[in-house]
C-alpha cells in the first residue's frame, strides 16, 4: 500500500506529546513544537471571513458552546459515529451551531506543519479569539495546552447551555456553575454584538415581552411570524446597528430596549447588571478589556491536559475506532465503548504507561485496563497483513526521472536495516540479548519503501544476533522476505553484497554526517553519497516510529517477551490504520512554481468542466490542457473521496436512466426534486469508501453508482469504458496512472522537471497547494519542513514572471477597519498630499487611490460607457492611445502632451502621425471630471490605464484590476515615438524585438495584438498587405481592395476585424488562421512561425485569449512608470503642470502661487512649513466635515456611481440585502425573477431611480399599473420593502431604494445560480413616477426585433446588451395573455412546444394562467433560455425574435452553447443597464419608504 509519510504523521493523534501528568495552559505551550500555529490559524480565519464575515461570530459561539459542556475539550466537534452520540444534535446546537468546516480547514493546515501536535480544543480557542479581532474587537494571548476529549455529552449540552429565554437569575446560576461571575456573564454576552439568531429563539420576546421597543418589535415581526413552525429559521441580526462589527453597540441596544433575545434584555431590566451594561454602552475600551479577560477565564473551564484525553487527527472523529467497529474486531460493551478501549490502548503504547496509571487516567481498574488492552492488541494485530505488504515492483516515484538516482537505482524497491528495541527477558536469557547496547534488546529487521511504508518486519531475534543472520532467517522462512526478479534493496555494509541486496563500498565515506562541506572526490564516494541519501529512508522510519511509540524506546518493558515481539507489528498496524483514512498514492512534487498576479473569473467559468458534462465535453476540456483521455479517467478518480452538493447531482438522480435504481432512491432522500432548500445537502462521491483513496469510485461507475452525470459518462458505452473497467479491477493500475497524470496536470504552466534544483529551496503558495508530502524532495531530511521555507525568497524573481505571495489571499486589514478610522487615514493621506506626497519608493497598486480618490474608477467607467454608447470606435481609440503611450518612455502619459513652440510632442511622430491616434478629447473630458472630484490627485497616466481597461470590458472583453500610482511625464519623446512603435509592415522578428525591449514576451505580443479585434485601420497602413502579400486570402484581399485603391485614398478606413468590428472577442485570431489579417504585422503572428500554435489556441478558446490579454495588459502597464516623486500630476493632460501653474499665477492677484499650494502634489511652487501645516489642518477639517456628512446620510452632491459608495456610510448594506434575498428565494424561487424584472422595468422608465416602486396617489398615478407592468405583471415590492426596513434600521436615511433594487437584482441572479458582479452604487430616488413612460418605453411581449433594438438603443444599450439581458427570461413565469398569440399564431414555434403550452392557455380566457419562461430549468439561472430559442421554443414572441434569421442569431447560438459567455455578457450588460440615467448628487432624494416620497 502506498501513502505519504505526511499522512502517517498527520493522523497519529495521541502518540506525540510526552508524558506530563499535570499539564498547565500557557500561551507559549507550542513555542517549540508548533511555533507557526497562531500564524496558520490567523491566515485561515482571514480567508474564512473574506468568504463570509458572519463566520467570525459563528466561531465565537462555537467556543462558548464547547466550553459550557464538559469544559473546553473540543467535544462539540465530534460527529455521531455508530453507537457514539455527539453534542451536535442537542437542542441548543442542532441547526444552529456552525463553523465546523472552518475548524476542519484550520486543523488540516496545522497538521501539514505540525502533525499530531495541536489539539482541536486549542484551535477552537484561537479561532474564537481571531474571529473577535478580525471583526474589530479586542485580542488577547490565548493560554494553550488543552487536549481533546474522547467523549461527548448530549445530555449536558441540553441542560448546561443557557437558553435564549433564560432569566437573569438563571443566567447568573449557569455561569456560576462554570466558575464564571455575573461580571463575566455580562462581558461575555457582549459577543452578541455580532451574529444572527433564528426567529424561533426570539419570537416570544418580540410578541410577548413588554420590555421591548415597539418599533423594534414591529421590525422583527415583519420576518418572524407569530405562529410556531412558520419561519422558525429566519435569521435576524443580534445587533441591529452593526451586526458584523465587534463593538459595544449591543449594550446600547439593551439601553434602548432593542435586544433581540429575552436573555439579552434581562441584563438591563432593573436588575444587578444594569450599571455594568450602562458602563459598557458608553465605554467600549472597558468592554473590550473585560471581554478579553472573561474569554480567558472561560477557556480555563475544565480543560484536559497532560495525558488526559488525546490529540485528535480529525476534529470530527477518529477513523481507527470506526474501522475496528465496522470490521467486528471490537465491539461496544455495557461498560465501555470502542472509543475508550482504543484510547486506553493508545495511552499505554504511546507513553509506555503501566496499567494502574492508565486506570487512574480513565477511572478504571488495572484489571479492566489489562483486559481491554489485550482485546485491542489482538484486534490491531489482525490487521498486520493489510498494512505490512510487499512493495510495488515499479520504479518508485522518488527515484523515477530524478537524475540523482535514475537510472542507477531504478530497480531499487526499498531499504533494509535493523534496529534494537528494549527487551525484558529472564535472567538466564539476558547474555544473548545484551549486545552493543548497555541494556537487553531484540534485533528487529525491517524493509521500508521510499514512501516510508514498512513492507516486511521480522522481530524477536536476540540483541547479539548479527544483521546478516537475521536477514538470512528472513529469506529462509516460508512467509519470509522475497525480492522480485531484477529488483534489489539497499542495505548497509553489515549485510554484505548478494543478489537482491546492494551495500555501499567499504572503507569509503558513507553516512550523511561524514560529508559536511567536503565535496565528493571520486566515483566511489559519489555512489556512497547517493546510496546513503536513499537508504536514510529506513532510518527515518525507525526514528519516527520510536518517537511516537514510547513503549518501543523508553524504559525496560514490563510485558512478557512474547508480547514484546508483537509490539512492533501492533505499532505498524496502528499506523496503517490511521493512514487508511485516505491512503492514496504519493509522489515527489517538483517545486519552483510562482504565484500569478492576476485571476480570471471568465476562464474559471469556462474552462472547468461542470458536473453535467458529457464524455465528449470532458475529453475536449482535458485535451485543451494537454491531457489525454487516460489522464481524464485517472484524475477523475479523485472523486473516490469527498462529497458533492445536491444541486450538482439532482438532475442525475431524477432524470438519468443509466443509474442504479436503489442508489438513486437513496440519494433522492436527501436531495429534493425542486431547487431550493436541499441544494446544499451533501452526499459522498464514493458511497463505498468515502474516506479512503482507492479504486472504489471506478467500481461504483461499473455498477452505475456514479453520483455525478459527468462521472458516469466515463462508463457509459464510450471510448473510455475499458480504462474505467481496468481501474475498477486493478487499484494499483489506477494509483500508478493517477500519479503519472498529476504531474502532467501541473506541467501546464511550466514543466517542473525542467526547474533547476536550486529553485526547489523556496515554495510559493502554488507549491504549497500541491504539496502532498512533507519530506524534502532531495530525500536528505527526516523532519518536517520549517515554516520559514514558505516565505518568499529575498532575491528577485529568477525568471521575472509571477511572484511568491506572502499570503495566499488578499489582506483583510482594510475589511476590518471601521469607518471612522478610514476617514482618519483619508485625512492623513490628504495632509500628506498637501505637503508634497510620498517622496520615494512608491509602487503601483490597484488600491492606490482607495483613500485619496475612491471615486476615480466610477468616474472613468461612467465616462467611457457614455463615449462607447455614442461611438464604439472610442474604445479602440483609447486602447490604442494606451499602447502607443507605454511603448514610448513607458506608461507616463507623454503621448497626451501637445506640441509647444520649443518642444515637439509625440502625437505627430512615427506611427502616431496623420491622425492615426485620436481620443485625446475623451481623456480630457475624463480628466476634467476627475479633477472636479479629486483635485490634483489622479495622474493622466492612470486615467489612461483605467480608460483602456474599461474600453475593453465595455466592448465585451475581460476586466482586470489596474495597478495604479503612475505619475505624468514632464516632457514628450518624439524621437522615441518615431523609432519604438512597431509599424504595420513589421516582420515577426522586429515585433518580438520591439516587445522584448519593453520587457514583454512573445506571448504578450500575441495576446496584446488581439486588441486589433476592434477598431479600424487606414488604407495607407494595409495597402501593401492586400496588393502585394502572398499569404493573404484572395477573397479577403479583393474585398479590401474595393475600398483601398492601389494609389490614393490613404485615409479610407477598414475594420481590423470585419466579422465583429465592435466586439472584443477572438475573431481577430480566427481571421489570422484564415489568412485574413488586415495588417502585414498581424498576419506575421500566423505565418508558419513560433506563435502559430498560440494563435490557433486563441482562435478556438476565447477564454484563454481573454485571460492572457488581461495579464499582458497589466504587464504592459508596468513598463517604466514614473512613481514616487518622479514626474508630476498634471492638471491638464495636454500640457505640463508648470505651464498651468504659471498661467494661473499670472492671472491672479495672489503672490503665493496658489496653484501650487492648493493643487500640486509633487514638490514645487515652493512653500514654507507653515503653509504646509495650514493646508494639512484645512484638510483635516475637511475630513471631519466629511465624517459629519456621512453621519447625516452620506454625500449629497457631486457623487458618482461607485461599488464602494457605502463603504463608510453603510458597509452592512450588502450583507443585509444578500441575507434578505437568500431568505426570499429560499421561500419562493420566483422571488428572484420577480426582483430582477422590477429592476429592468424601473431602469427602462426615467432611468434607475426606483420610480417604479412608488404607489399611486390621489393626484399622481404610479407606474405599477401602466403598460407592461399592468395586470399584476410585476410583483416583489414587498421584498424590497422588507429589505428597506432592515437597511433603515442599520443605516437610517442613507441607502436609496434604487440602490437596494440594484443590489437585490444582482443577488437574485447569483442566488439562482447565475453570475455576480460589483454593483456601482450612489443612485438617489425619484420624487415622482412616470406612468406615461411606463406605457410607452417598456417593450411588450409581442415586440419585433427592430422595435426591441430601438427601445434598447434609446437607453444607450446595444443589440448585444439586448441579447444578453433577455437571458433573464431563463427564470420566472409569464401570463397566458402575454404568450397566447405566440403559441396559437406564430409559425416559427416548435409544434410540440406550442401544443404543450396551449394545454394551460386556452384560445380565450385564462389570461392569468402561468407558464415557465424556460420549461427545462425554470428556477436555474443558466443558458437554457437560448437553447429554447434555437429549438423554436421561446415562450414570448419578443424572445423568439432574437433567433429569427436576423443579426442576433449568431450571438444566441453562442450563448446556447457557452454558458460562461452568456454569464459574462449578462453581468456586463447589467452594469450598463444600471447606469441608465441614475439620479446622483443632490438630485432626487433618499426615500425612507420606497412606496412614497418623503415629502
Amino acid at each position: 500500500m502506498v501513502a505519504s509519510f505526511r499522512t502517517w504523521h498527520c493522523l497519529l493523534a495521541l502518540l506525540l506529546l510526552p508524558l506530563a501528568a499535570h499539564g498547565q495552559l500557557s500561551p507559549t505551550f507550542y513555542a517549540t513544537t508548533c511555533p507557526t500555529l497562531e500564524l496558520i490559524v490567523r491566515a485561515t480565519m482571514i480567508k474564512a471571513l473574506l468568504a463570509e464575515r458572519r463566520m467570525g461570530a459563528s466561531l465565537i459561539r462555537l467556543f462558548f458552546h464547547d466550553c459550557f459542556v464538559q469544559g473546553c475539550d473540543g467535544s462539540i466537534l465530534l460527529d455521531d459515529v455508530g453507537s457514539f452520540v455527539g453534542e451536535k444534535g442537542a437542542g441548543p446546537n442542532v441547526n444552529s451551531v456552525r463553523g465546523f468546516d472552518v475548524i476542519d480547514q484550520i486543523k488540516a493546515n496545522v497538521e501539514l506543519l505540525c502533525p499530531g501536535v495541536v489539539s482541536c480544543a486549542d484551535i477552537v480557542a484561537l479561532a474564537a479569539r481571531d474571529g473577535t479581532f478580525l471583526l474589530g474587537g479586542p485580542t488577547w494571548a490565548v493560554p494553550l495546552g488543552r487536549r481533546d476529549s474522547t467523549t461527548a455529552s448530549l445530555s449536558l449540552a441540553n441542560t448546561d447551555l443557557p437558553s435564549p429565554a433564560s432569566s437573569l437569575a438563571t443566567l447568573v446560576s449557569a455561569f456560576g456553575n462554570k466558575g464564571l461571575s455575573a461580571h463575566d456573564m455580562t462581558a461575555l454576552s457582549g459577543a452578541h454584538t455580532v451574529g444572527f439568531a433564528q426567529c424561533q429563539n426570539f419570537r416570544a420576546h418580540i410578541y410577548n415581552d413588554t420590555d421591548i421597543d415597539a418599533a423594534f418589535a414591529a421590525l422583527r415581526r415583519a420576518n418572524c411570524p407569530a405562529a410556531s413552525g412558520s419561519g422558525d429559521t429566519t435569521l435576524a441580526p443580534l445587533d441591529v446597528q452593526t451586526q458584523l462589527a465587534f463593538d459595544n453597540a449591543y449594550y446600547r441596544n439593551l439601553l434602548a430596549q432593542r435586544a433581540l433575545l429575552h436573555s439579552d434584555q434581562e441584563l438591563f431590566n432593573g436588575g444587578s447588571q444594569d450599571a455594568l451594561v450602562q458602563q459598557y454602552g458608553s465605554n467600549s475600551a472597558l468592554f473590550f478589556s473585560d471581554f478579553a479577560a472573561a474569554m480567558i477565564k472561560m477557556g480555563n473551564i475544565s480543560p484536559l491536559t497532560g495525558t488526559a484525553g488525546q490529540i485528535r487527527a480529525n476534529c470530527r472523529n477518529d477513523f481507527s475506532t470506526g474501522f475496528l467497529w465496522e470490521r467486528g474486531l471490537l465491539q461496544d460493551t455495557i461498560h465501555m465503548c470502542v472509543e475508550q478501549q482504543v484510547a486506553m490502548f493508545l495511552n499505554t503504547v504511546g507513553h509506555n504507561l503501566r496499567n494502574r496509571v492508565v486506570g487512574t487516567n480513565f477511572d478504571r481498574s488495572g484489571e479492566t485496563v489489562s483486559r481491554y488492552f489485550n482485546k485491542v492488541l489482538h484486534a490491531v494485530g489482525e490487521l498486520r497483513n493489510e498494512f505490512i505488504t510487499p512493495p510495488s515492483s515499479t520504479t518508485p516515484t522518488k527515484i523515477s526521472r530524478n537524475p540523482r538516482w535514475d537510472p542507477y537505482f531504478k530497480d531499487c524497491i526499498g531499504a533494509i536495516d535493523g534496529t534494537h528495541i528494549r527487551a525484558s527477558v529472564s535472567k538466564d536469557m539476558e547474555p544473548s540479548f545484551r549486545g552493543r547496547k548497555a541494556h537487553t534488546t531484540q534485533n528487529v529487521m525491517a524493509a521500508v519503501d521510499f514512501d516510508l511504508w514498512f513492507t516486511f518486519v521480522l522481530a524477536g531475534w536476540e540483541g547479539t544476533a548479527h544483521d546478516a543472520l537475521v536477514l538470512q532467517d528472513a529469506l529462509e522462512r516460508a512467509n519470509g522476505l522475497r525480492v522480485p526478479q531484477g529488483k534489489f534493496y539497499l542495505v548497509d555494509a553489515g549485510y554484505g553484497a548478494k543478489l537482491g541486496f546492494l551495500p555501499p563500498f567499504r572503507g569509503v565515506r558513507y553516512h550523511l554526517n561524514e560529508w559536511g562541506n567536503n565535496p565528493v572526490q571520486n566515483e566511489k564516494e559519489l555512489f556512497n553519497f547517493r546510496h546513503s541519501s536513499l537508504r536514510v529512508t529506513v532510518e527515518c522510519a525507525f526514528g519516527s516510529l520510536k518517537r511516537r511509540f514510547k513503549i518501543l524506546n523508553d524504559a525496560t518493558p514490563f510485558f512478557p517477551f512474547p508480547t514484546q515481539t508483537l509490539w512492533l507489528l501492533a505499532a505498524l498496524s496502528t499506523i496503517g490504520l490511521y493512514k487508511m483514512a485516505l491512503s492514496g498514492p504519493t509522489w515527489a512534487v517538483p517545486l519552483g512554481r510562482r504565484d500569478t498576479r492576476t485571476a480570471s473569473q471568465s476562464a474559471a467559468n469556462s474552462n472547468l468542466p461542470s458536473p453535467s458534462s458529457s464524455a465528449a465535453t470532458l475529453v475536449s476540456a482535458f485535451a485543451s490542457k494537454g491531457l489525454d483521455s487516460r489522464d481524464l479517467v485517472a484524475l477523475s478518480g479523485a472523486h473516490t473521496i469527498g462529497a458533492a452538493r445536491c444541486a450538482t447531482f439532482r438532475s442525475r438522480v431524477y432524470n438519468d436512466t443509466n443509474i442504479n435504481a436503489g442508489f438513486a432512491a437513496k440519494r433522492r432522500q436527501i436531495c429534493g426534486a425542486q431547487p431550493g432548500g436541499t441544494d446544499g445537502n451533501l452526499a459522498p462521491l464514493d458511497a463505498m469508501s468515502s474516506v479512503k483513496f482507492d479504486n472504489g469510485y471506478f467500481r461504483n461507475l461499473v455498477a452505475q453508482f456514479g453520483l455525478l452525470h459527468s462521472d458516469q459518462e466515463l462508463f457509459g458505452g464510450g471510448a473510455v469504458d475499458s480504462v474505467t473497467a481496468g481501474y475498477a479491477r486493478n487499484g494499483a493500475a489506477f494509483a500508478r496512472d493517477f500519479v503519472t497524470a498529476m504531474p502532467a496536470h501541473w506541467r501546464q504552466r511550466r514543466d517542473p522537471r525542467q526547474l533547476p534544483e536550486a529553485q526547489l529551496g523556496h515554495r510559493s503558495a502554488a507549491d504549497w497547494t500541491g504539496l502532498d508530502d512533507w519530506r524534502r524532495t532531495d530525500g536528505g531530511a527526516c523532519g518536517p519542513i520549517a515554516y520559514r521555507r514558505l516565505l518568499p525568497p529575498t532575491a528577485a524573481a529568477r525568471d521575472g514572471s509571477g511572484q511568491v505571495r506572502p499570503g495566499c489571499s488578499r489582506s483583510f486589514a482594510r475589511a476590518c477597519t471601521m469607518a471612522a478610522a478610514r476617514l482618519l487615514l483619508l485625512a492623513a493621506a490628504l495632509a500628506l498630499l498637501a505637503c508634497g506626497g510620498p517622496r520615494a519608493g512608491a509602487q503601483l497598486s490597484a488600491g492606490f487611490y482607495s483613500a485619496a480618490c475612491p471615486a476615480v474608477h466610477g468616474v472613468v467607467r461612467q465616462a467611457m460607457s457614455q463615449a462607447v454608447a455614442n461611438d464604439s470606435r472610442s474604445a479602440a481609440a483609447v486602447l490604442r492611445l494606451f499602447f502607443h503611450d507605454c511603448f514610448v518612455n513607458g506608461c507616463d502619459a507623454s503621448l497626451l502632451l501637445d506640441d509647444t513652440p520649443t518642444t515637439p510632442g509625440e502625437k505627430g511622430a512615427g506611427a502616431n502621425a496623420a491622425g492615426s491616434t485620436f481620443g485625446f478629447d475623451l481623456i480630457d473630458a475624463i480628466k476634467t471630471q476627475v479633477e472636479a472630484a479629486c483635485p490634483a490627485t489622479v495622474s493622466c497616466a492612470d486615467i489612461l490605464a483605467l480608460a483602456a481597461r474599461d474600453s475593453v470590458n465595455l466592448l465585451g472583453g475581460p476586466s482586470w484590476a489596474v495597478p495604479l500610482g503612475r505619475r505624468d511625464a514632464t516632457f514628450p519623446n518624439a524621437t522615441g515615438a518615431a523609432t519604438d512603435l512597431p509599424g504595420p509592415g513589421s516582420g515577426l522578428a522586429a515585433l518580438v524585438a520591439a516587445f522584448t525591449a519593453k520587457g514583454l514576451t512573445s506571448r504578450d505580443l500575441a495576446a496584446l495584438s488581439g486588441a486589433h479585434t476592434v477598431g479600424m485601420a487606414r488604407c495607407a497602413s494595409f495597402r501593401t498587405r492586400v496588393y502585394c502579400d502572398d499569404d493573404v486570402a484572395a477573397s479577403f484581399a479583393a474585398q479590401r481592395r474595393q475600398g483601398c485603391p492601389a494609389s490614393g485614398g490613404d485615409d479610407a478606413l477598414a475594420p481590423l476585424d470585419a466579422a465583429t468590428p465592435a466586439d472584443f472577442d477572438n475573431g481577430y485570431y480566427q481571421n489570422l488562421v484564415a489568412g485574413a489579417g488586415l495588417l502585414h504585422s498581424d498576419q506575421e503572428l500566423f505565418s508558419n512561425g513560433p506563435l502559430d500554435s498560440l494563435v490557433r489556441l486563441y482562435s478556438t478558446n476565447g477564454a484563454a485569449f481573454s485571460s492572457d490579454f488581461a495579464a499582458s495588459m497589466v504587464r504592459l502597464g508596468n513598463v517604466a512608470p514614473l512613481t514616487g516623486t518622479d514626474g508630476e500630476i498634471r492638471l491638464d493632460c495636454r500640457k505640463l503642470h508648470s505651464v498651468v501653474c504659471s498661467a494661473s499665477a499670472s492671472s491672479s492677484s495672489s503672490t503665493d502661487c496658489d496653484c501650487g499650494r492648493a493643487r500640486q502634489v509633487r514638490p514645487g511652487c515652493s512653500r514654507s512649513a507653515r503653509a504646509c501645516t495650514m493646508a494639512a489642518a484645512r484638510l483635516l477639517l475637511l475630513a471631519a466635515a466629511a465624517l459629519a456628512l456621512l453621519a447625516c446620510g452620506g454625500p449629497r452632491a457631486g457623487a458618482q456611481l461607485s461599488a464602494g459608495f457605502y463603504s463608510a456610510a453603510c458597509p452592512a448594506v450588502h450583507g443585509v440585502v444578500r441575507q434578505a434575498m437568500s431568505q426570499a428565494v429560499m421561500n419562493d424561487s420566483r422571488s428572484g425573477a420577480a426582483v430582477l424584472r422590477l429592476f429592468f422595468h424601473d431602469c427602462f422608465v426615467n432611468g434607475c431611480d426606483a420610480s417604479l416602486l412608488l404607489d399611486d396617489t390621489p393626484t399622481t398615478p404610479g407606474e405599477k399599473g401602466a403598460g407592461a407592468n399592468a395586470g399584476g405583471s410585476t410583483f416583489g415590492f414587498d421584498i424590497i420593502d422588507a429589505i428597506k426596513t432592515q437597511v433603515e434600521a442599520a443605516c437610517p436615511a442613507t441607502v436609496s431604494c434604487a440602490d437596494i433594487l440594484a443590489l437585490a437584482a444582482r443577488d437574485s441572479v447569483n442566488l439562482l445560480g447565475g453570475p455576480s458582479w460589483a454593483v456601482p452604487l450612489g443612485r438617489r430616488d425619484a420624487t415622482f413616477p412616470n406612468a406615461t413612460g411606463a406605457a410607452t418605453d417598456l417593450p411588450g411581449p409581442g415586440s419585433g426585433l427592430a422595435a426591441l433594438v430601438a427601445a434598447f438603443a434609446a437607453k444607450g444599450l446595444t443589440s448585444r446588451d439586448l441579447a444578453a439581458l433577455s437571458g433573464a427570461h431563463t427564470v420566472g413565469m409569464a401570463r397566458c395573455a402575454s404568450f397566447r398569440t405566440r403559441v396559437y399564431c406564430d409559425d416559427d414555434v416548435a409544434a410540440s412546444f406550442a401544443a404543450q403550452r396551449r394545454q394551460g392557455c386556452p384560445a380565450s380566457g385564462g389570461d392569468d394562467a402561468l407558464a415557465p419562461l424556460d420549461a427545462a430549468t425554470p428556477a436555474d439561472f443558466d443558458n437554457g433560455y437560448y437553447q429554447n430559442l434555437v429549438a423554436g421554443a421561446g415562450l414570448l414572441h419578443s424572445d423568439q425574435e432574437l433567433f429569427s434569421n436576423g443579426p442576433l442569431d449568431s450571438l444566441v447560438r453562442l450563448y446556447s452553447t457557452n454558458g460562461a459567455a452568456f454569464s459574462s455578457d449578462f453581468a456586463a450588460s447589467m452594469v450598463r443597464l444600471g447606469n441608465v440615467a441614475p439620479l446622483t448628487g443632490t438630485d432626487g432624494e433618499i426615500r425612507l419608504d420606497c412606496r412614497k416620497v418623503n415629502s
